[in-house]
């Protein structure tokens, strides 16, 4: 979860999509919707060739909790997918 502006936890999905497969935005959403309770949805999804590991490969959280906080506080996402897009 993240905290806004306004003090209201969102929720951010990190989305590692397995080699050849294209994933949207749209898409995840619509799966989500589909199998969770609109309160658990998460506000925005983050499409990342692969998420960042720390040094016993396990998921370094710390580092998705800095780029969520880093997106919210900019407004810039950077789809690793798209070439690094940004948008």
């Amino acid at each position: 979860p993240r905290i806004d502006q306004d003090t209201v936890s969102s929720l951010v999905a990190f989305v590692a999509a397995s080699k050849g497969v294209a994933c949207s935005e749209a898409e995840l959403r619509r799966h989500a919707l589909g199998r969770l309770p609109h309160y658990m949805v998460p506000r925005e999804f983050l499409i990342r060739d692969e998420l960042a590991l720390g040094p016993t490969g396990n998921l370094d959280r710390r580092a998705l909790q800095a780029e969520a906080q880093q997106i919210h506080d900019t407004g810039v996402i950077c789809n690793a997918i798209e070439g690094g897009a940004c948008y």
